[in-house]
């Protein structure tokens, strides 16, 4: 993750951007967890509205419309990591994974894909 939070409770590797495959897997469910600990927060492993508020002070605008049903760019400024994605038209949030391919978050899949 961007935050530069470790992609397992057991080995201390921090999750590189290599990692990026767009599914939301071990790496990132553990990352996420290490997130919200240290942020102090129910560590679940699920970013809901409080995780992401906490983390969305990183992101801005960079282009596009913030307008609903507009596309919205955005870049998020981590202290690992910086990438570039943005909301689209149906308000759903897609990035570029480690191959530069467009992946659009979620969880009821599986996946980011």
């Amino acid at each position: 993750m961007a935050e530069g939070a470790y992609a397992t409770n057991y080995d201390n590797k921090i999750f590189e951007k290599g990692h990026i495959d767009g599914d939301f897997g071990w790496r990132t469910l553990y990352s996420t967890i290490d997130l919200q600990k240290k942020l102090g927060e129910t560590s679940d492993g699920i970013v809901g509205e409080k995780t992401f508020s906490r983390v969305n002070k990183h992101m801005y605008k960079i282009g596009g419309s913030t307008d609903s049903e507009r596309t919205l760019y955005l870049r998020y400024e981590g202290k690992k990591h910086t990438f570039d994605l943005r909301r689209n038209t149906e308000g759903k949030y897609v990035f570029p994974d480690r191959k530069g391919d467009s992946r659009q978050a979620g969880y009821k899949y599986h996946s980011c894909g």
